[in-house]
């Protein structure tokens, strides 16, 4: 590999303003800061809110399944569920293959997803209902389609 020449302004500009990563992160840390403080009286954060919705969506997952629906690695999924598991929000069972471990929501659990919903949706107007926020159906599908051309 040749040496590179020093790099110039325009260039670390680039970088540093111009970085699709660094925006979507930078956003993406606020948003969870805006949806964690909203839910935070329920007891819950985003990221446990979102793993007890696609558990009770999908009526019994695996930690596999609920990774794959919410684009986390396995062993995220498993770290997150243990605050969970421990309020007895979530059974953690044996699924048909008993090497899985099968998701279920107790009944604890759908209460915890009640009291936080209207905290959810407090938080969720915040955010798309902001003049500044161009029309979120479509804003939706460009940050799913930024994903799928990030997995290619």
């Amino acid at each position: 590999m040749a040496k590179a020449g020093p790099l110039t302004q325009t260039e670390l500009h680039e970088v540093a303003f111009g970085c699709a990563r660094l925006g979507v992160r930078r956003t993406a840390r606020s948003v969870t800061r805006l949806y964690d403080d909203a839910l935070r009286p329920s007891g819950l954060t985003i990221t446990q809110m979102s793993l007890l919705v696609a558990a009770e969506l999908a009526g019994s997952a695996t930690v596999g399944q609920l990774a794959d629906v919410l684009g986390l690695e396995r062993t995220t999924v498993t770290r997150d569920l243990r605050p969970l598991r421990d309020r007895r929000l979530v059974d953690i069972g044996v699924g048909e293959d008993r090497r899985a471990r099968a998701i279920a929501l107790t009944d604890a659990g759908r209460e915890a997803l009640a009291d936080a919903l209207p905290r959810w949706r407090s938080a969720q107007e915040k955010v798309i209902g902001d003049e500044r926020v161009p029309s979120w159906p479509e804003l939706a599908d460009t940050l799913m389609s930024l994903d799928a051309a990030a997995r290619e």
